[in-house]
């Protein structure tokens, strides 16, 4: 029993140590060999704080329609090209659906759980001191 209960332990271990967004898919810092979906700024506005931020305006399927539940990441883009290593969480919830961040191309991966799982990834561009509203068209 002992040996069971050790054995069980060092499993959830090992899995929370591999960084798991849910038990399907384990977050990468790499991109994807070909763009799922299409991830676009569609349109800019100002603010009044003058400050350059991302608004999630809309989340959607082709064949279902409209999600509420799309989250996902924006790794900023070096000049060199790399992904930069640290993730920033961007999800249609209120609290995370506008988030200020510094100007500069991001690769973003979103996703949304319905009866099965559907992506988008992609690069965009934001535009310095304006809010700039972004649109998710998951595959």
């Amino acid at each position: 029993m002992k040996k069971y209960i050790l054995l069980l332990v060092a499993i959830i271990i090992a899995q929370v140590s591999v960084g798991y967004a849910d038990e399907r898919e384990p977050i990468r810092i790499e991109k994807t060999k070909r763009d799922f979906g299409k991830i676009a700024v569609v349109r800019t506005d100002l603010n009044p704080e003058k400050l350059t931020k991302l608004f999630f305006e809309s989340c959607s399927h082709p064949s279902i329609g409209i999600l509420k539940n799309c989250t996902g990441y924006l790794y900023e883009i070096t000049k060199e090209g790399w992904l930069g290593k640290d993730r920033i969480s961007f999800k249609q919830e209120k609290k995370w659906n506008s988030i200020n961040l510094a100007a500069g191309t991001y690769y973003m991966k979103m996703s949304s759980y319905q009866g099965r799982t559907y992506y988008a990834t992609g690069e965009i561009s934001i535009v310095p001191f304006v809010t700039n509203f972004v649109h998710v068209a998951l595959e």
